[in-house]
């Protein structure tokens, strides 16, 4: 869905998330050194990113939850991609969930089981015609 190497260049910049790396954070000489990525500078047609959680997930554990988790460098073991490919997996049902409900917390595990989803093709019109096929 997405090119993975392109996706591997996006995640260097030094961007305000909680999945960032440590040593990332620790080599700028401040702060503002950060890439703001929400921000709208009006120099491009292209929206501000004001969520990449979806782009990184996807990229991290595939839509179906079946690619195993693949090795993102700029990510902080740990705080991201784990939890997202454990998530992932119980949605998609791969494997048993009684090996992924208890890396869990109880309301995440509640909250997944709650949860509809529904995804569209990054292709789907936005917009369907009365005469479209």
């Amino acid at each position: 869905m997405y090119d993975h190497d392109r996706f591997l260049e996006y995640v260097k910049l030094p961007r305000e998330v909680p999945y960032l790396r440590d040593e990332v954070r620790q080599q700028l000489p401040r702060g503002d050194h950060l890439a703001r990525l929400d921000q709208d500078f009006g120099l491009s047609s292209l929206p501000p990113i004001v969520n990449e959680e979806p782009l990184v997930r996807t990229s991290c554990c595939g839509s179906s939850g079946r690619r195993q988790q693949r090795r993102i460098p700029a990510l902080a073991p740990g705080r991201f991609p784990e939890a997202r490919l454990r998530e992932a997996k119980l949605v998609h049902g791969v494997g048993d969930p009684q090996q992924w409900s208890p890396l869990l917390l109880p309301d995440e595990y509640q909250s997944l089981q709650e949860r509809v989803d529904l995804e569209f093709a990054p292709d789907n019109p936005e917009v369907i015609g009365i005469d479209d096929p």
